[in-house]
């Protein structure tokens, strides 16, 4: 298993179509995100909306 701790491999697995380096990605950032998210929106459910806006 790579480690994608190191944003320049984790890229490039991404750009390779690893879909371990997507797992990486989403189980780093997302808890993040929503995070972020929350902060701006009233509730779980508008933040989850905001998400999948930019995640897809």
């Amino acid at each position: 298993m790579q480690d994608y701790s190191d944003n320049t491999i984790l890229i490039a697995g991404i750009r390779d179509g690893k879909h371990e380096a997507y797992g990486y990605l989403f189980a780093t950032y997302y808890p993040r995100l929503h995070n972020y998210a929350m902060r701006f929106l009233a509730d779980s459910d508008s933040a989850d909306d905001f998400e999948r806006l930019y995640l897809n």
